[in-house]
């Protein structure tokens, strides 16, 4: 079975995939671009908050609940 993306990746092929730039994406969710950037990379030290992945989802078109359980298994990415 194939392995799904890592939460920055899935996040990153959708909002390109939507036609969304990095600058954009990250304004209409509330967060700066280099914030957005390393959360794609997985780099950050701390994930998005709820809403931020609950905006995540609806510019993306995709179920919040989904993207949030999506997010909590991929939460080791965000240990440091």
């Amino acid at each position: 079975t194939a392995q799904k993306p890592k939460f920055g990746t899935f996040v990153r092929e959708r909002r390109t995939s939507k036609g969304y730039s990095l600058r954009r994406f990250a304004e209409l969710v509330g967060v700066s671009p280099t914030y957005l950037s390393h959360v794609e990379q997985g780099k950050v030290d701390s994930p998005p908050t709820a809403d931020r992945v609950r905006r995540m989802a609806e510019l993306l078109g995709e179920s919040t609940d989904e993207l949030m359980a999506w997010l909590v298994a991929c939460q080791t990415m965000f240990e440091t």
